[in-house]
């Protein structure tokens, strides 16, 4: 919340030691902490980005598939700027196993598959477990499916219905079998339809931060390590005994304060006893 386009370059330094650290909790949080840095600050963004590669270099699987988490948010929060760094995603989808970087990971292939050579052969690989996947993997090589039969009929023509045969006929989940109904109507009836609907643009995600008010935001900076900087509120309205807290300012701006109002308090005094002897 503390960072911006002044200070990135020590924050960034300082997550980079953190996501080396022996504590893989720790190293997570940091990973996620430059991921939320690249979609607060823009201009930072790249250089976030490259952290991001460098830390996936360094094949750890822990931190491959954080990366690959947030990255996803990246490409969601600024569509069609990045997509050169999916190659090295891609190369790295051995490492995946957790049910959130797999389902990032299908996400990416699935948007950017008219980008991706061999999209079709990267989901196939996914599509290979998909009865045994939890239900949010499911879900997106079911729509990334979809997406890419949208943009690449012919590679992506003997995929859709073995996988909306799957997901009508061969599993228990309400969310799945009626995600993959919808589409099936919609790829029969009309397909640009279709394409309007599964390929429109998203909202681009945005930082926590961004939706504090700034008097919030010191306030949640003045109460670190309470529950109100758990849940986002004043802590007022978290204990009700409790009472706001406000940043005084340093003794120094407090000075050139007092000087700017005897200065201003001088000038009116002037103009009032200029206007009296006129």
């Amino acid at each position: 919340m503390l960072a911006n386009e002044k200070n990135i370059d020590e924050v960034l330094t300082e997550l980079r030691e953190y996501a080396t650290e022996i504590d893989v909790h720790f190293v997570r949080k940091a990973v996620r902490a430059i991921g939320k840095l690249a979609i607060k600050i823009e201009p930072a963004a790249r250089q976030c980005i490259n952290l991001l590669l460098e830390l996936v270099s360094t094949k750890v699987t822990y931190i491959v598939q954080e990366a690959t988490v947030v990255i996803r948010n990246i490409f969601r929060k600024y569509p069609n700027q990045y997509e050169s760094i999916i190659g090295t995603l891609c190369e790295h989808l051995d490492s995946l196993d957790e049910p959130e970087a797999k389902a990032a990971m299908v996400w990416v292939i699935g948007q950017y598959a008219d980008r991706i050579e061999n999209s079709e052969a990267l989901l196939e690989d996914f599509l290979d477990s998909f009865a045994e996947e939890p239900v949010e993997v499911q879900l997106a090589l079911l729509t990334a499916t979809v997406k890419l039969f949208i943009q690449r009929p012919t590679k992506g023509q003997e995929l859709v219905p073995r996988v909306l045969k799957w997901a009508t006929e061969e599993t228990d989940n309400p969310d799945l079998r009626d995600r993959a109904y919808m589409y099936w109507r919609l790829l029969s009836t009309d397909m640009a339809a279709a394409k309007t609907i599964v390929m429109s643009e998203k909202p681009p995600i945005t930082a926590e931060s961004e939706r504090l008010d700034p008097a919030t935001l010191e306030e949640m900076c003045l109460n670190v390590g309470t529950l109100a900087t758990v849940y986002l509120k004043p802590v007022q309205t978290v204990f009700r005994s409790a009472r706001a807290r406000k940043l005084l300012d340093s003794p120094a701006l407090q000075k050139q304060y007092s000087r700017r109002l005897r200065s201003r308090r001088a000038s009116a005094n002037s103009a009032s006893a200029s206007a009296g002897r006129h």
